[in-house]
């Protein structure tokens, strides 16, 4: 927000071409921007973010970095806490030029409503069949059967093990005691041997403003993802940015896979994801620096 004010008033606009902005809180920030006032320390549960001007200037300075994007691996339908269909996501992902997508709605724990055993089951008939679709049809995009598993603090899922033999990618997340101080370490060690999973999913919990999110041995949980072929999640969605810029760069030195993701909840928000991925992320899998 910073950033872009200074812009406007260098460039003489008017600040109310904010939304929210009037003629009041116009006077106040322009007297903060000619006499700044003194601003404290960033507290931690708003530290360690990237902001939209950071990534735009990332972005602008390597435009061809999102045309590297092929898919997604973690988006939820109105099967679960999505908004959009399986066959709309799709249908959207083929303007993004994907090459693959992954439908993970939750699991039947949690509170906001997942998907049961049965549910599941009939889910993967219908990416089964869209997939055939898409395939027959000529499109070069793969609907991938998944879930996102809820775990408790020992790393156990919430679902019958067998059912997960069915699916392509099974993602195992923490959504509960995310507010504990203490080490953490032994929670993600038991997920990581957790035999269903692939993919840990927003590891940390932390989101902006919120919750600071869980702390651990993360050298340790690195390489022992890299031991087991297990990948962590960079959950790219802006509140998030989990795993942090900073716990990125421990994962490549470990030779931890990552799963950068958008996380897609419906399709308004789909095809705008310019401004969302944590930009020192996509490094971790193919060594680009930004």
């Amino acid at each position: 927000m910073a950033e872009e004010t200074y812009k406007l008033v260098r460039h003489h606009r008017l600040l109310p071409e904010f939304s929210g902005v009037g003629s009041f809180l116009e006077k106040r920030i322009l007297s903060w921007t000619n006499d700044p006032p003194h601003l404290p320390p960033i507290p931690p549960i708003r530290s360690g973010f990237i902001v939209m001007p950071e990534a735009q200037t990332a972005l602008a300075k390597k435009p061809a970095w999102l045309r590297g994007i092929r898919g997604d691996l973690q988006m939820h339908s109105n099967w679960s806490d999505g908004s959009g269909s399986i066959r709309d996501m799709a249908e959207a992902a083929l303007q993004r030029n994907y090459e693959s997508i992954s439908i993970t709605d939750h699991s039947k724990g949690l509170k906001i409503g997942g998907v049961n055993e049965d549910q599941l089951k009939r889910q993967a008939e219908e990416i089964s069949e869209i997939d055939r679709s898409l395939k027959d049809s000529g499109k070069k995009l793969g609907v991938l059967r998944s879930i996102e598993l809820n775990l408790n603090p020992c790393g156990q899922g919430d679902m019958d093990q067998t059912i997960f033999a069915e699916l392509d990618i099974v993602l195992g997340c923490f959504h509960s005691s995310l507010r504990k101080m203490e080490d953490q370490t032994e929670r993600y060690l038991a997920a990581l041997r957790n035999p269903v999973i692939q993919i840990l999913g927003h590891p940390r919990g932390r989101i902006y403003n919120y919750r600071l999110g869980l702390s651990a041995d993360w050298p340790r949980i690195f390489g022992t993802a890299a031991e087991l072929d297990k990948a962590l999640e960079i959950n790219a969605y802006p509140d998030r940015q989990d795993l942090s810029p900073d716990l990125v760069a421990l994962a490549k030195k470990a030779g931890c896979r990552m799963s950068l993701v958008l996380t897609r909840m419906g399709l308004p928000s789909f095809p705008s994801y310019t401004w969302r991925p944590p930009l020192q992320c996509w490094q971790a899998s193919n060594g680009n620096e930004f």
